[in-house]
């Protein structure tokens, strides 16, 4: 209280006839003070002059008198480098913005980034279950200790919130639409639904599956709901296009809607790193022949229990070795492409060497060229490259060449996700329900 009241009188002191400057201008004085106003009488003095506008000019000589003249500049070393500083940089920081700092205060359950009327809710938990890997392990460790990398990996993996979050208000709001208008699936329905999904699954080792645990009921849930939206929109798309309609479709690109061959395929593989001495050659030779001979055991029973075993890891995670549905146009190596076409299901091949570089062990993108070894286990490899054993679980082949019942799905299909993406956000902005959404 004291130094406020100290204030006021100090800022009333410079204001009144007491001061020498205002003393100065008023008596129409031109001598230079002897010392310039100091930050107070400038600030003061703002006041006085928007009143008396013919005190402006005297103020002004007054200002310009009190600042010295420049002295002649004297010729002065060049500094050395040592002597010379930099200002400080300050590393860039991310803006906060009510969104993050909700995020930063609140558990990610108690977080709702998304609500649909009162039928959908969607917690920052939800969002973040379902988002992929949007930015490697290995880049966010480094990102650490680089701010500006740090900034760009967080830009990559909001700009993945907000594509999933979008994704997410246009499925759910266009399904309670569809709830609205009437639209409904069967327990039958969803049950199916159900158990073609987990045949897809059967080929697949717990090894090869994602280990999330999921509810039955979540699931199912998830598919009545996707089941609901396709029902709706094929109805429109009924409605509007007719056998010929889709024949004509199909005709300008059938390509778009063919399956071309596709083999499914699971690898045990192993890199080969820089130059190998003949004492590595010999070692690696040994190694990876009884690793084939387990694989070939009870007719390639155990092969993706081997795989699961010896594949090289992948971050914190061992390589299943599941190559999933190989077609013409992967990106696997020719010389394994070319292994796979001849081989039928249940068959586990030679040993293959793929020379030059490693393989990119996530795309499975292989580059070189190969020799296949006999299983004795000679194996010639000293340059890197690597070490592959195939085996063919199922084969398929090519759908579509014709307009048949898979032709004429695939082209509905296309017509179901072009309405969805064009037309569903007008719909979704007519909804008769409310939809909030917090941009990440």
């Amino acid at each position: 209280m004291k130094k406020t009241l100290v204030a006021f009188l100090l800022a009333l002191l410079s204001c009144s006839s007491m001061s020498p400057l205002y003393a100065q201008i008023t008596a129409g004085a031109t001598a230079t003070p002897e010392v310039s106003p100091t930050p107070m009488d400038k600030k003061a003095w703002e006041g006085v002059l928007r009143e008396k506008p013919e005190y402006q000019q005297k103020y002004q000589q007054l200002i310009n008198s009190s600042v010295p003249k420049t002295a002649k500049a004297t010729p002065t070393a060049t500094p050395k480098p040592s002597d010379v500083t930099f200002p400080e940089v300050r590393s860039p920081q991310p803006k906060k913005t009510p969104q993050t700092e909700m995020r930063t205060k609140y558990p990610p359950e108690q977080v709702v980034v998304a609500e649909i009327g009162d039928m959908y809710k969607l917690t920052l938990k939800e969002l973040w279950d379902m988002l992929p890997v949007a930015v490697s392990t290995k880049l966010r460790e480094k990102s650490k200790d680089d701010p500006f990398l740090r900034l760009e990996v967080d830009r990559q993996e909001t700009e993945a919130e907000n594509d999933a979050l979008r994704n997410w208000v246009l499925n759910k709001g266009l399904t309670a639409i569809a709830i609205q208008k009437g639209t409904t699936v069967t327990n039958e329905e969803v049950n199916a639904k159900y158990q073609q999904l987990q045949n897809m699954q059967g080929n697949a080792t717990p090894g090869a599956t994602v280990a999330v645990a999921v509810k039955q009921d979540t699931i199912q849930q998830e598919l009545r709901a996707a089941l609901i939206l396709n029902k709706y929109i094929q109805s429109i798309v009924s409605k509007r296009f007719g056998d010929q309609d889709l024949a004509k479709i199909y005709a300008r690109t059938p390509e778009l809607f063919m399956q071309p061959p596709q083999i499914h395929a699971w690898q045990i593989f192993e890199e080969i790193r820089g130059e190998l001495s003949d004492n590595e050659v010999r070692d690696l030779r040994g190694e990876f022949y009884k690793v084939w001979k387990r694989s070939t055991k009870n007719g390639g029973k155990d092969f993706e229990k081997v795989a699961a075993e010896v594949n090289p890891m992948i971050g914190q995670k061992r390589s299943s070795g599941d190559l999933g549905w190989v077609g013409d146009h992967s990106e696997l190596a020719p010389e394994l492409l070319e292994v796979l076409a001849k081989m039928k299901p249940g068959e586990v091949s030679q040993i293959i060497r793929v020379e030059g570089k490693s393989p990119s062990i996530m795309s499975g993108a292989i580059q070189g060229t190969s020799s296949k070894a006999p299983n004795n286990g000679s194996i010639q490899a000293k340059t890197g490259g690597s070490l592959h054993i195939l085996k063919v679980v199922e084969r398929q082949e090519a759908k579509g060449t014709t307009f048949d019942d898979f032709a004429r799905q695939r082209v509905i299909e296309s017509l179901i996700e072009s309405y969805k993406n064009t037309v569903g956000p007008k719909e979704l902005e007519n909804a008769p329900f409310k939809i909030t959404q917090n941009r990440l």
